[in-house]
């Protein structure tokens, strides 16, 4: 009996340079770029439609954040690369139902079916934030705070200068009214004379406003 020899030949992933060039694939974050080619190393020619990637395999498989991987795998999704076939589950704790994909590159084993590649076709592409959608922490409707402009006067009357006191005049000694000059040597002092007024208009019996006038 004669040997039948299997060769085996050796694997890898093609990446054409069609899907490469295409408008998708350019807009794909890298995240979501690392974790396509680690599905298309699942893919062992019958299995597509079945292939299995959950969010925590997907995060230790690219080195990101659950998070991270979550919106790797919407992108790819929504970009048309990949086609969920089955959503995992966590109902129990010893049953963890990963997400099964199907990728339209390759043709369809579950079910059967040509290649679709709705990747090519799409033109338009959700942003980050339409596809993590408003349950996402990063996107909640936050209240937007109006900037209000207040026009301020200057002056006395302005709102900056209404609670400032008046400025009190500078102590520069006594006022010029208030002092007296004389000569040595002339007659008695000023304020001499007006004692000698006062009391000559005392004897006269003058009014005490009348004093200084006559």
């Amino acid at each position: 009996m004669s040997r039948r020899h299997k060769v085996k030949s050796e694997r890898y992933v093609k990446l054409r340079f069609w899907l490469l060039n295409s408008p998708a694939w350019q807009s794909l974050p890298p995240a979501a770029r690392a974790l396509y080619i680690e599905m298309v190393k699942r893919y062992n020619g019958y299995n597509n439609g079945r292939i299995v990637m959950g969010v925590r395999e997907a995060s230790k498989l690219i080195g990101v954040n659950k998070d991270t991987a979550r919106m790797a795998l919407r992108f790819l999704e929504n970009r048309g690369f990949v086609v969920c076939t089955k959503r995992g589950a966590f109902s129990h704790k010893t049953c963890r139902d990963a997400s099964e994909w199907r990728l339209t590159e390759y043709d369809s084993d579950y079910p059967v079916q040509h290649a679709t590649k709705e990747f090519m076709s799409r033109t338009e592409f959700k942003t980050r934030c339409q596809i993590l959608g408003p349950s996402s922490p990063k996107n909640r409707d936050r209240p937007v705070l109006k900037i209000k402009t207040v026009k301020t006067k200057k002056g006395p009357n302005g709102p900056e200068n209404s609670y400032r006191k008046a400025p009190k005049p500078a102590d520069h000694g006594p006022k010029n009214s208030d002092t007296y000059s004389y000569q040595v040597g002339a007659d008695d002092a000023p304020w001499e004379k007006s004692k000698d007024l006062s009391a000559i208009s005392d004897v006269l019996g003058y009014p005490e406003g009348d004093r200084g006038n006559r």
